[in-house]
């Protein structure tokens, strides 16, 4: 994970908790072992199969989450904003961790060690409740998902992925030249996502500058998004 940079800040970890709402949660002692981690764009901080050694709480930019099948094609499960959990899943299954996650634009994360935290969470049945109700609403729109992939057409999947990249590239929403690895992403062809691009484009809904694509009727690709992977 190159790039990626961990440093004690306790006054901003507690900052960040305080602006979430969360900072009851914590006492002294945890935020003592906290550290503050930062993502370059476009950087991975988790793949599919590593050993899960920190807990993560999301705190600022924009994340992707995604996962890739033993045929080798990948496909986008959410976008992530703050504040959000990395790490619900493994915590109460395993210490391998399920999905990739990659930063879409400059990211923060407060990450807490695995073992550490799970003693902690042992004495604090407020924190430990909400652990389980974000999980419970994340499992819930993965489900939701597997659904909408089945039974919607790729025009609202891109939607869906142009309403979550949206602001991300200077207001630009996805870059032409990693069309391939966005068909992948939503499980569709690359010939495919063309045709639904210049259909875009005839109903004036997006425009191609260069390499770029821009949302010109946000109203209509919002919904179409039908706010899948938020």
């Amino acid at each position: 994970m190159e790039g990626i940079i961990i440093f004690d800040k306790n006054e901003i970890i507690k900052n960040y908790f305080l602006k979430y709402k969360i900072d009851h949660f914590f006492n002294e002692e945890i935020i003592e072992k906290m550290k503050i981690i930062n993502i370059k764009p476009k950087e991975t901080l988790l793949y599919k199969g590593m050993n899960f050694e920190y807990f993560y709480f999301f705190v600022e930019g924009k994340m992707k989450i995604y996962t890739i099948e033993k045929n080798g094609k990948s496909l986008l499960l959410r976008f992530y904003n703050p504040l959000e959990i990395l790490g619900d899943v493994e915590l109460f299954t395993s210490d391998i961790v399920k999905t990739y996650v990659d930063s879409i634009e400059k990211s923060v994360l407060i990450a807490v060690e695995t073992n550490f935290f799970k003693d902690y969470i042992k004495k604090n049945n407020e924190l430990m409740i909400f652990i389980i109700q974000n999980l419970g609403r994340k499992l819930d729109s993965i489900s939701s998902l597997s659904s909408f992939n089945l039974l919607h057409p790729l025009e609202n999947r891109f939607a869906a992925y142009l309403k979550g990249m949206e602001d991300i590239y200077e207001n630009f929403s996805a870059e032409t030249e990693n069309l391939k690895e966005i068909s992948e992403l939503l499980g569709s062809s690359y010939r495919h996502l063309l045709r639904i691009i210049k259909k875009f484009e005839k109903n004036d809904l997006i425009k191609r500058e260069g390499k770029k694509i821009r949302i010109i009727n946000k109203d209509e690709i919002n919904f179409l998004s039908k706010d899948i992977y938020e």
